[in-house]
């Protein structure tokens, strides 16, 4: 199963990290307050005095300042909420208290503040900006689309690429791939060399099934970032790319996907007598969790119910099992594994026919090439994909919907699909 790559720093914290900045580093508050606080010239020599209103709002901005500095948000919003309080007629005020309550994890006011600053109509894109990231996190993700593309509106400029990569993932994670391609095409129409929208357009490319688009963009980012931090794991990719395009796919909306999935070869399992599995304990592996022992039974369960035929049991010892399954966080150095792979089965034949699964092994990986922890989903979806292997379709689906699909996916598929289900099927009882 090919991994999406999930990149760190200049990839996959696409949201937080690489567009526009929660915090603008605080405006200083204009103390023009109104006519009967303007500042009075005292001397001839240009002296001035302060009122006690404008001393005290100088006095509560420098101490806010101070506690953002610190990180002490929930302090510092009480204070620019008492400058706001002085000076409501201010946009800076507004937009720092917005600031410092949306640091502070207090979404809703943040989100209330964030509009009420907008009515002065200056600093638009960048309030509209973190308010989308306010909704985002307050995970009102229709209305954080919204908000983008209402800055989009202020500002239709292919230049404004932190606004259309923000609009791409958010759209991503509602499932509008098509979308989400659009806005990444629109930043590389500007800036055909931006590394952020090469290696997402990519990736979406990859999930969505379009594996020629994928290839041609994932070289096009080798080609501009040969030394980039993953291109390794990038060339492993274009290299089991190039294999699904080989093996080619037949129409994703059939009924099942039996002709990709056996073009290899044909193999199956005995179906006399039920298959032994050894599951090795995953508490001890570096970001494992005691529920993915769990996972992998699950696949077998859910893979077997599909097929009548065939059995699985369970067993303590591995000299006992017909498939050993064990949890790794990296695939052992070889030419047969890729960096790229977030699991890989193994199928042995028997010697009286090499049709006939006679034994096989399982290898779970917890651990992203990056050594970032995978979420449970990621990991029951690759449990899911191997068994299906290891029971015999070593092929690919190419809809992303199904569970062999060949890649992985920002939603991964925990369950199998009714042409997962028909394929099994049709692998036990063909003759």
């Amino acid at each position: 199963m090919i991994n999406r790559p999930q990149v760190n720093m200049g990839y996959e914290r696409r949201w937080f990290l690489f567009i526009h900045s929660l915090a603008l580093s605080t405006l200083a508050v204009q103390l023009d307050l109104n006519a009967a606080h303007s500042q009075a010239t005292v001397t001839e020599t240009s002296t001035t005095t302060q009122s006690p209103a404008e001393n005290e709002l100088e006095q509560l901005v420098k101490q806010a300042e101070t506690l953002d500095a610190e990180k002490k948000y929930e302090e510092s919003s009480k204070l620019w909420q008492q400058v706001v309080a002085i000076a409501p007629n201010k946009l800076d005020g507004h937009f720092c208290y917005a600031v410092a309550l949306h640091r502070a994890g207090n979404l809703v006011k943040a989100e209330t503040e964030y509009k009420a600053a907008l009515k002065w109509k200056a600093e638009e894109l960048n309030i509209l900006s973190n308010l989308a990231d306010a909704y985002k996190e307050d995970k009102k993700l229709p209305e954080a689309i919204d908000t983008l593309k209402q800055a989009l509106a202020i500002q239709p400029n292919p230049a404004a690429e932190q606004l259309h990569i923000k609009l791409a993932a958010l759209l991503e994670e509602t499932g509008a791939t098509d979308e989400a391609i659009a806005q990444y095409q629109v930043v590389l129409e500007a800036d055909p060399r931006n590394e952020i929208a090469l290696h997402n357009l990519a990736g979406l490319f990859q999930i969505s099934g379009q594996i020629k688009q994928s290839i041609a963009t994932w070289k096009c980012f080798l080609k501009y970032y040969p030394k980039a931090e993953q291109s390794a794991v990038v060339r492993d990719i274009i290299k089991g790319l190039n294999a699904v395009d080989v093996a080619g796919k037949s129409n994703d909306n059939a009924s099942d996907y039996y002709e990709e999935a056996t073009k290899k070869s044909l193999l199956r399992w005995k179906t006399a007598v039920p298959i032994k599995v050894f599951i090795a304990p995953s508490e001890q592996m570096k970001g494992s969790k005691p529920q993915y022992s769990k996972y992998l039974a699950d696949a077998f369960d859910e893979w077997t119910l599909a097929t009548p035929s065939l059995k699985w049991q369970r067993v303590e010892f591995a000299k006992d099992a017909d498939v050993v399954c064990y949890y790794v966080t990296a695939m052992p150095k070889g030419s047969i594994f890729s960096t790229s792979e977030g699991g890989h089965s193994s199928l042995v034949g028997t010697e009286s026919d090499p049709h006939i699964i006679g034994s096989a092994k399982v290898l779970i990986k917890t651990l992203s090439a990056e050594g970032d922890s995978v979420s449970d989903e990621e990991i029951r979806s690759v449990c899911l994909h191997e068994v299906g292997h290891t029971l015999g379709l070593n092929g690919h689906s190419g809809n992303p919907k199904d569970a062999m699909f060949y890649s992985t996916s920002p939603h991964p598929v925990v369950e199998l699909s009714a042409r997962d289900k028909s394929t099994i099927a049709r692998l036990y009882t063909s003759k």
